[in-house]
């Protein structure tokens, strides 16, 4: 078996018959690291790695939209993280109750598509309907979830 074929890809593309939840994982927690890795790039010498939750240092030649950019890459990495727990939980609870594949690899995706647009919209959009787009990208991976959650749960 190639690795494409077991990676669930064939001739014509993805397969979403084939069961990609448990691969999203990475893919997932990437999207909560990499703004974290962005902003300690952004500040050099300034990141205190010996306290890396401490308040981050900023000085009299950093603009707004600088800091603006640091917080916002803050709290997109705690949001992911505060997240991860939910999809890994739904993701292992639907594989234990044997949900189908297309199902999981549907879920899977569909939710990794939302923390990349709710990253997205949260680093480019600075205005109220962008706050609404990445509220709903938020909450369609919760519901999401706990719609997987709820499956697993009607089916053991």
């Amino acid at each position: 078996m190639s690795t494409a074929t077991r990676l669930g890809l064939n001739t014509t593309g993805l397969s979403l018959d084939r069961n990609l939840s448990l691969y999203t994982l990475p893919a997932v927690f990437l999207t909560a690291f990499v703004p974290h890795t962005i902003k300690v790039i952004m500040l050099g010498k300034r990141f205190d790695n010996a306290n890396p939750r401490g308040t981050v240092q900023t000085n009299e030649k950093d603009t707004p939209y600088f800091k603006d950019t640091i917080s916002r890459l803050t709290a997109m990495h705690i949001n992911g993280m505060e997240s991860l727990p939910l999809f890994f939980a739904a993701v292992l609870a639907g594989n234990f109750a044997r949900l189908p594949a297309r199902t999981m690899s549907i879920f899977s995706l569909s939710y990794l598509a939302s923390r990349v647009l709710f990253n997205w919209v949260y680093f480019t959009q600075r205005t109220a309907t962008g706050g609404n787009i990445r509220s709903l990208s938020y909450f369609f991976g919760v519901l999401s979830s706990f719609w997987v959650m709820v499956k697993s749960a009607n089916k053991v």
